[in-house]
């Protein structure tokens, strides 16, 4: 029996019936994992392998579409499952000296995401679009408009 992995004690295959569907619910991990979960029946016992993968990034995702410069906007990172024991540490990188980002934020263990303030400098030309860019893989870009005045249609 494996922590990464949770399975219900019993299932009940129904008459009639040669197998039964079950939820089995994993943990992260910080690199890959093979793990094994048996069955048994009867005294036959039988055993299947599944690999668990650490999570990736799959989004970035601003609270505002625009800020005025010289004013912070809040963001979060989303993972496409849990981090793993070690967290999963995500790079960042801005597109444009405009908006600036941390250079790394830590998703925690076993949480699936991070919020993190970007601020803006102050622009002394109308808006300009600027981009915010995870470095991890995939790459995703988000795009946050940063004007001299107040919300940008």
């Amino acid at each position: 029996k494996s922590a990464r992995v949770k399975v219900p004690a019993s299932v009940r295959v129904l008459p009639n019936q040669t197998s039964a569907i079950f939820q089995a619910t994993t943990s992260g991990v910080d690199s890959n994992v093979q793990v094994e979960v048996a069955a048994n029946l009867a005294g036959v016992e039988k055993k299947a392998k599944v690999t668990l993968a650490p999570a990736r990034v799959v989004a970035i995702e601003f609270a505002k579409d625009s800020v005025v410069g010289g004013s912070g906007v809040l963001a979060v990172v989303k993972l496409d499952g849990l981090a793993g024991p070690s967290g999963a540490v995500i790079t960042l990188k801005s597109l444009d000296s405009v908006l600036k980002v941390p250079a790394t934020v830590t998703v925690a263990d076993q949480t699936s995401s991070i919020s993190f303030n970007a601020t803006s400098t102050s622009l002394p030309v109308a808006s300009i679009r600027r981009k915010a860019v995870t470095s991890n893989k995939p790459a995703l870009v988000r795009t946050v408009v940063v004007s001299t005045y107040g919300s940008v249609a």
